[in-house]
């Protein structure tokens, strides 16, 4: 029976063998919404004023750094949050990293051109696909508990 979070980090669930399937979901998404967004670019915009445009890529624009610093940076905040949990620790950073795409989705509806929402699904497609669950990343997970 495990008593630390170490020990629990090491054991290998029976669910991990699906998370594979599930990053391939979150990126399938993320380019799905560009898709999406870039058949939509011919439909009318929406009537709201640039500087409302301007506003929203700015936030999301910044909220998006902090999903990636969130993801990178603080991987030991969320590997204590999941509580030792490695398929909750990917799929927390998986969504705060899909969150990106979102946000290139909603500009994408807000009229915003889909040349700097690509920005923002790049991003996505980037940080997900560097987040691929595999043996060193479950090391780099264990060794967050040491």
């Amino acid at each position: 029976m495990p008593d630390t979070p170490a020990d629990r980090a090491r054991e290998v669930a029976p669910s991990e063998r699906f998370l594979p399937v599930i990053w391939a979901a979150m990126l399938l998404a993320v380019f799905l919404y560009a898709a999406l967004s870039y058949y939509l670019e011919s439909r009318p915009p929406l009537l709201l004023e640039v500087d409302l445009q301007h506003w929203a890529l700015v936030f999301l624009g910044m909220s998006s750094g902090l999903h990636v610093l969130t993801a990178f940076l603080l991987r030991q905040a969320i590997a204590a949050l999941t509580k030792g949990s490695y398929v909750g620790y990917c799929i927390v950073r998986w969504a705060l990293l899909e969150a990106i795409g979102v946000y290139g989705f909603v500009l994408a509806m807000l009229g915003v051109d889909f040349a700097v929402t690509s920005i923002f699904f790049m991003a996505g497609l980037l940080t997900i696909g560097g987040t691929r669950p595999g043996a060193t990343d479950r090391e780099a997970f264990v060794g967050l508990f040491r």
